[in-house]
């Protein structure tokens, strides 16, 4: 009995029995078409680096910074008085530097260039006058601010921020890998699977065709005959399930890499080396998963939200004083010197008081930021809670899946055998072909058994350096 033409041409096409020429792709080298390839991939690695980069935004209320302020005045309005002229021109450059300090002082400095000339008064000729106001001024607050507690707290909530947001896109890319690398070995265990349904379906062949002869022959019970041909539709039929399961596990494969269609080229890795190189490894818990660690900065996030709303809403007491030195000539030079020397300075000292009058109002934002806070903090510990739960039923399951490879191996030796002394026995006509091609199926059976828990292995393998937080 034939089996179908289509599904044979199907294992044609993806079948490694097929694929003589194929190259073999190993996981590291899909690894690199997945990370070159997939954009969601490389969006979350842009992202991440965005975010990042974006952590000092907040650093903005500390930097020093430069201002300039230059102006030209043209004013010919009617003056009160005939001796402030018909017309009078200013020219004015004002040139600063301000800085705030972590104690929350406010620095700064400044020069005020200013050049005035008067037309057409009655009292004084037209001339031009020079003015140099060089500034040192000094802003402490008291109160609200004080210690710089608002830049402080808006420091903290955008980095914590942006810090959660590069963890949740790092766990993102983190997870595309994890994918790809399930995917891999989910396939290549497919593959091999198929090539088991492939030989067993020719042994059932085998075995369908003796006992065919032998009902021929009128040695043996037709019921031999029956049960043969339905043991050969039940391997067909668990190699086209086999075969379909496959075919979504390529589209899959391809799709993680940018790639059309369920037809993968490549010979895949024996998953049998791999898992030789991991299997007497012990997974560790070395840091927290990125997921986790972006829950835990942005409760760091909000709970410094929370301070800055509470901060923003206290009343604002702010010592203010400043020192400027003069200088004034109808002579630029004279002007300029005059301002760097203590002949004519300005002395300004005062106090500025502002504040909120609306106490409920003050309150309520300070106690909704602040349940919003614990709230944050609540989710992030609940999430560690539950990754350690996750982590120790990985554990469980590594070590579960690890006595089952042993046993998976052990029962594959055990068929193996039992297959070899079955041959033997054949040759010295001691038993039937038909109990050889039996314990052949149990031998294939085993090897398929063996084939998942070593997938599953690698699987979990890979899931505890996702837990880690570890690029795969």
């Amino acid at each position: 009995m034939k089996y179908s033409t289509a599904l044979i041409l199907s294992f044609m096409m993806v079948s490694p029995s097929y694929a003589q020429n194929a190259k073999t792709l190993n996981l590291a080298e899909y690894l690199n078409q997945v990370k070159g390839q997939n954009e969601g991939y490389r969006a979350a690695l842009h992202n991440q680096k965005a975010e990042e980069l974006l952590e000092s935004e907040g650093r903005v209320d500390f930097t020093p910074s430069f201002t300039a302020d230059l102006s030209y005045t043209d004013d010919q309005k009617v003056p009160a008085s005939a001796v402030y002229g018909t017309k009078t021109l200013y020219g004015t450059g004002v040139l600063g530097l301000n800085t705030k300090l972590r104690t929350g002082t406010k620095l700064g400095f400044s020069h005020t260039t200013q050049y005035s000339e008067t037309y057409g008064s009655s009292f004084v000729a037209s001339s031009g006058t020079f003015n140099y106001t060089p500034t040192v001024s000094l802003t402490q607050p008291l109160w609200k601010d004080f210690n710089a507690n608002l830049s402080k707290a808006n420091e903290l909530a955008k980095k914590s921020s942006h810090k959660a947001n590069a963890h949740n896109y790092k766990y993102a890319a983190q997870q595309i890998l994890y994918g790809a690398e399930a995917a891999y070995w989910q396939l290549a265990l497919l593959k091999q699977v198929t090539k088991f349904d492939q030989e067993s379906i020719e042994r059932t062949e085998k075995i369908l065709q003796w006992n065919q002869r032998r009902v021929a022959m009128n040695v043996a019970d037709r019921a031999d005959l029956l049960q043969s041909q339905a043991a050969l539709k039940q391997k067909q039929l668990q190699y086209q399930t086999d075969l379909e399961i496959m075919k979504q596990a390529a589209a899959q494969f391809n799709s993680l890499r940018n790639v059309r269609g369920d037809q993968v080229d490549e010979e895949l890795s024996l998953m049998v080396n791999e898992v030789e190189k991991v299997v007497q490894k012990e997974i560790k818990r070395i840091h927290q998963r990125a997921d986790v660690e972006a829950k835990i900065q942005a409760a760091l996030a909000q709970k410094a939200s929370a301070n800055l709303a509470s901060e923003s809403v206290k009343p604002q007491v702010d010592l203010y004083g400043s020192v400027s030195f003069n200088g004034r000539n109808t002579d630029g030079s004279v002007a300029l010197n005059d301002s760097w020397s203590s002949k004519h300075p300005t002395y300004v000292a005062g106090l500025k008081i502002s504040i909120p009058l609306d106490v409920g109002l003050n309150s309520d934002l300070a106690q909704g930021a602040e349940s919003a806070a614990q709230a944050a903090e609540a989710t992030a510990w609940r999430s560690r809670f539950e990754l350690d739960q996750d982590w120790v039923n990985l554990q469980r399951k590594y070590k579960d899946a690890a006595s089952r490879l042993q046993l998976a191996t052990e029962l594959e030796k055990l068929q193996e055998e039992k297959l070899v002394h079955e041959r033997k026995r054949f040759n010295n006509g001691r038993t039937t072909s038909f109990q050889v091609l039996q314990f052949e199926d149990h031998y294939s059976e085993a090897r398929v058994i063996r084939l998942r828990v070593l997938n599953e292995i690698v699987t979990l393998h890979a899931q505890a350096r996702l837990y880690n937080g570890e690029s795969l």
